[in-house]
C-alpha cells in the first residue's frame, strides 16, 4: 500500500521534478548522468532535485494530516 501511495505523490509531481527524482533515488544514478539524460547542467539536477524531494514531502504530510495513509 505505502508504494501505491508513493507511486500517486510521484505522480502529482511536475515531470522535471519527477524525472530527477525517479533517476536519482530510484535508478541511482550520478548527477552528471542525469543531466546527460536530461540536457541540463549539474547545478539544475541539484536544484530540482532538491525541490522535488519538498513538494513529494508535502504531498505525503498532507495525505497523513488528512488520514488517508496509514
Amino acid at each position: 500500500m505505502a508504494e501505491d501511495r508513493l507511486e500517486a505523490a510521484l505522480e502529482q509531481l511536475p515531470a522535471d521534478y519527477r524525472a530527477v527524482l525517479v533517476l536519482k533515488d530510484m535508478e541511482g544514478m550520478r548527477y552528471p548522468e542525469i543531466a546527460e539524460i536530461l540536457q541540463v547542467s549539474v547545478p539544475v539536477v541539484r536544484g530540482r532535485l532538491h525541490q522535488a524531494r519538498i513538494c513529494l514531502a508535502k504531498l505525503l504530510q498532507r495525505e497523513v494530516d488528512e488520514g488517508t495513509m496509514e
